[in-house]
């Protein structure tokens, strides 16, 4: 028998029509269709439902159990970080391990090791006045006295035992002084016409080395030239040094060490930090580069522990109320104790898998405890939400099996879907970024099932106490049975603003109309932005703007802005006597015609060889030999004795150039320089211009033995500026069908899903715009960010689009309006507590940190505007009906109606005698009794 209509109102009646029957239409506003997807959204939310309520109905009624067994197990994760490995080197992080700068770079370690590393110095007056005087040069020599007598080491050690020389020479620090052997007697006799009738000299060699000398490489300023070209003044001088490297991999630092060398470069900047009257001196080594770097990242962690406390207090504040009863700071403590445990999993699973730490993960920490805050957030609001700390008739148990019901599924989502675009960014050629990426996702899994086990099981311990009515700080002390809580602690003042004001703002008429063109004008601006966001990266950025190392570097692009960057062509084992005629000159040729090849700067030994042949053993040349290069010698016996000769005397520097095997030429090299080069997009199409010449099909027949390629150490980072646009696009596509995928299956409905990804969609656009706006480029630092970006943006959206779907209030601005009183707060705090973790790295010194800081400011401010203004508006719009109630259905089953139940009825009579067809809405009332409503 049907339920009884106890209440009603007349039905309007709807125009003529000679349809028949009853259509059912539900109290939201859309007629019902017994389909098979919605049986399977239903289906998959009610399975996930329900298996939620059972674990944290198990939690719940033994949380020690739960609690012993969650450390025990973390703790058995966290032994990995015994294997912690750290790895610091860029060539080893940021390049595919696979891709040709690393193959050549291993052939050079084999064949061409190189054996020294360069510190260097610049000299510089403060009024900045010229410096190729008399004075200028003597107190250069000054200096250098000074860099050359420096002990180091506490042994002893000083110069000349660490310095490399080239070829069996004395060694000789490049600078200008060179031109007059370092000679203090020479240089005070010079008067200063000489000097620059000296430096305008062609051909400069050096009368101590017997290299050529490039003058613009040593001396710049700006440098002012005379009409003839000549150089009148300069202001700034560079010496070179060159040092033994004697380097080994320290696995505990992830870098290479050199004890000596750190050791004497740790002296030389000890020597110049405090200045000099008159002067200005800079000094660059790779001691002080690294150090510079380390010291910026290990004096952020002040930041990361200020962020953890700042985190605990906002926590404590919003988690529960101000009362003694109900506040809940030793919940927000042990919450943020289950996010710690999270991170030690991360670092100890991280670590056993043998994936190696970077720079790149000390920011791991705070992303972890931004995903898990927001964690902590929407479990805590859906136990209010039922009133959870109301002493009623259902047990502890119930409630917390209630809460998880409907908080396990929002956070089984926002994890999915970030462990999803973690994974996928594990895909990378890129082995920090991959490594990185693995470590995120398991940080993420673990703050997930910690989550729903040891942080309900002390979520249980805590409802407990407010039970039995324990003071919140001190559970031991019993509250008085006629204590009550103050009045304006029961109060929610931001879900009754989110309710009473701001649902009604956004999902009125006019504003959903401000906010559909706000959020057209963002997007608009967002591509345009996108069009004007550069790739570029450049490794001065590591460094703080105020270290000595990043001073250099600046000063000496400035000083010295013609320097190219210096390459070289590596020819392996071919018959130079025989066929060195035709493939020298042919490399020679085609790096001459090279657009991106300084003119005059290729440097062949073969050519010089071969000319030194002709002016000076010209007898043992084949008959009838005119051109010089087109000439052998007699035999290949010959062609190697004279080669020995040559390079004992006048070509003793093209030595290192050369490696012989068995008295024989196993491979050689001819050195270039680049043009400036700005921005990584030129320097990678001057890289690809010279591999995409210079490569081994160049010599015909030419095995792995033959070769021949071009390498430069700034290859290794072009290269990777050249896949990194890929890479981030790729990541990118792929995680946001992903994020498609998962939220279609754990939302359970097609229309939520795709104005979720709409959602993120939107962010990524304005977060690449502003990050342009913002100086930002596209390099490896952003490239991760905007991949975390996904997930955490998703995070946002999935809450309300699922607090949407879960909602049966009415309509869809109904169903909204509940939807943000009931999961708004909890999104909000997430989304502000993540900034709190981040804001102190405004005023990080590390790119990296700062960076991050930058990108989270804009992941919060935009995920939260579409996920909080933006999504609202489409869903109660667009949006789809809400699940089936599963738990009514299973109280109510055989007896009660559920909360919304359909009746339909075959209408009484003839199909003529009925011309229209009826509208009925039947739902339960708080009587048990179905109510017929309009």
């Amino acid at each position: 028998m049907p339920p009884q209509a106890n209440s009603g109102a007349a039905l309007p009646t709807p125009p003529s029509t000679t349809t028949t029957g009853v259509t059912v239409v539900d109290q939201y506003g859309e007629e019902e269709h017994d389909s098979c997807c919605r049986n399977l959204t239903n289906t998959i939310n009610g399975a996930l439902e329900n298996f939620f309520a059972a674990i944290g109905r198990g939690v719940a009624n033994n949380p020690w159990k739960v609690i012993i067994i969650s450390l025990v197990l973390s703790l058995l994760c966290m032994v990995g970080v015994l294997e912690l490995q750290s790895e610091n080197r860029g060539e080893k992080n940021w390049v595919s391990q696979t891709s040709d700068p690393i193959k050549h770079k291993e052939w050079i370690d084999d064949v061409f090791p190189i054996p020294s590393r360069t510190s260097k110095l610049l000299l510089e007056k403060k009024d900045g006045s010229d410096l190729l005087t008399r004075d200028g040069l003597l107190k250069l020599y000054e200096e250098d006295q000074k860099v050359k007598g420096m002990l180091f080491n506490k042994t002893g050690y000083q110069w000349t035992d660490i310095c490399y020389s080239a070829a069996g020479s004395a060694c000789i620090p490049t600078s200008v002084l060179e031109l007059w052997s370092y000679d203090r007697a020479i240089i005070s006799n010079l008067t200063n016409d000489q000097i620059k009738a000296t430096i305008n000299s062609q051909g400069l060699v050096s009368p101590m080395t017997g290299q050529n000398i490039t003058i613009e490489r040593l001396v710049g300023g700006p440098v002012k030239r005379g009409q003839n070209g000549d150089i009148e003044e300069a202001s700034v001088l560079k010496v070179d040094y060159r040092l033994k490297k004697q380097d080994i991999f320290d696995e505990g630092s992830g870098r290479d060490v050199d004890q000596y060398a750190d050791a004497w470069e740790e002296e030389l900047e000890k020597t110049f930090e405090n200045g000099d009257a008159d002067y200005v001196i800079f000094t660059y080594s790779l001691w002080a580069n690294d150090k510079a770097s380390e010291d910026a990242s290990n004096g952020d962690l002040q930041f990361f522990v200020v962020g953890y406390i700042l985190v605990i207090i906002y926590l404590s504040i919003m988690l529960g109320s101000f009362s003694r009863i109900g506040h809940k700071i030793l919940l927000a403590i042990a919450g943020i104790g289950v996010i710690g445990i999270s991170i030690g999993i991360a670092y100890g699973l991280g670590s056993a898998f043998q994936l190696k730490y970077t720079g790149v993960h000390n920011v791991l920490p705070f992303l972890l405890l931004g995903i898990g805050v927001d964690d902590l957030f929407v479990i805590v609001q859906s136990w209010d939400n039922i009133g959870g700390p109301i002493r009623d008739h259902r047990t502890i148990p119930e409630k917390i099996s209630l809460a998880m019901r409907h908080a396990g599924v929002s956070v089984l989502v926002t994890s999915v879907t970030d462990i999803c675009a973690f994974a996928i960014g594990s895909a990378t050629i890129l082995p920090a970024l991959r490594s990185f990426s693995v470590w995120c996702a398991i940080g993420i899994l673990a703050i997930f099932l910690l989550t729903i086990t040891l942080f309900t099981a002390l979520l249980t311990l805590d409802a407990r106490r407010q039970e039995k009515e324990r003071d919140a700080c001190c559970c031991c002390l019993k509250l008085s049975s006629d204590y009550e809580p103050p009045s304006c602690s029961e109060t929610k003042y931001l879900k009754g603003f989110l309710k009473n004001y701001y649902a009604r703002v956004i999902l009125s008429t006019p504003g959903k109309v401000i906010v559909l063109i706000a959020v057209a004008g963002l997007l608009g601006g967002g591509l345009y932005g996108m069009t004007e966001l550069e790739q570029n990266f450049d490794f001065v950025w590591f460094l703080p703007t105020d270290s000595r190392p990043r001073m250099f570097i600046e000063k000496d692009r400035i000083a010295f802005p013609g320097n190219g960057v210096p390459g070289d062509i590596y020819i392996g084992r071919i018959d130079y006597w025989k066929d060195g005629h035709v493939h020298m000159d042919k490399i020679k040729t085609a790096l001459e015609n090279d657009k991106f090849v300084s003119e005059g700067t290729v440097s062949s030994w073969f050519h010089h060889y071969n000319e030194w042949l002709h002016q000076n053993h010209r007898d043992m040349l084949e008959d009838n030999c005119v051109a010089i290069n087109k000439c052998k010698t007699k035999n290949d016996t010959v062609f190697y004795q004279l080669l020995d000769v040559f390079l004992a005397g006048e070509g003793k520097h093209y030595k290192s150039l050369i490696k012989m095997d068995d008295k024989r030429i196993r491979a050689s090299k001819i050195q270039y320089t680049h043009i400036q080069l700005v921005g990584s997009v030129q320097q990678v199409d001057a890289m690809d211009s010279i591999t995409g010449t210079i490569k081994p099909g160049l010599i015909p027949d030419g095995g792995e033995e033959i070769l021949p390629f071009a390498f430069n150490q700034n290859y290794i980072n072009w290269s990777t500026n050249k896949v990194i646009s890929t890479e981030l696009v790729r990541n990118i596509a792929l995680a946001g069908a992903c994020v498609l995928v998962v939220t279609l299956f754990l939302l359970s409905n097609l229309v939520a899903s795709l104005l979720v990804v709409a959602c993120v969609a939107f962010s990524l656009i304005e977060i690449a715009a502003f990050m342009g706006f913002w100086g930002l480029t596209i390099d490896t630092v952003t490239t991760i960010i905007l991949v975390i970006a996904i997930g955490l943006t998703v995070d946002y959206s999935v809450h309300i689009a699922h607090g949407f779907m879960a909602s049966r209030a009415g309509d869809r601005n109904q169903r909204m309006t509940e939807a943000l009183y009931e999961v708004g707060p909890a999104v909000f705090h997430g989304g502000f507590s993540t900034f709190l973790a981040f804001a102190l790295l405004s005023a990080s010194q590390s790119y990296v940190f700062l960076t991050f800081f930058k990108v989270f400011f804009l992941v919060v401010i935009f995920g939260m505007f579409h996920g909080m203004v933006f999504l609202p508006v489409m869903l109660s719009l667009i949006g789809p009906a809400p699940y089936a109630d599963h738990k009514a259905s299973k109280d109510n089953a055989g007896s009660q109606p559920t909360d919304v139940q359909r009746q339909i009825s075959q209408p009484k009579g003839r199909p003529s005698e009925r011309d229209h067809e009826m509208v009925i809405v039947i739902e339960k009332g708080s009587d048990n009794t179905a109510y017929v409503k309009e």
